[in-house]
């Protein structure tokens, strides 16, 4: 099983729609991946997609 891993070092990630967009565009040109983990401060807002939560990344499902 593959991921795509996203490092985006901003605290914005969650309101970022062109961010989301791009990476689903990307995990639906690649449907070999599983989903997109993202580095992210316990302070950050949470994405809006479907989280599986592992230590400091989450996995999200999109």
């Amino acid at each position: 099983m593959e991921y795509t891993n996203v490092v985006y070092p901003f605290p914005d990630a969650s309101t970022s729609h062109g961010l989301h967009q791009i990476i689903k565009t990307y995990l639906d040109d690649h449907p070999d991946h599983y989903g997109a983990w993202f580095n992210q401060a316990p302070t950050d807002a949470a994405l809006p997609f479907r989280t599986e939560a592992r230590g400091e990344w989450l996995l999200y499902r999109m």
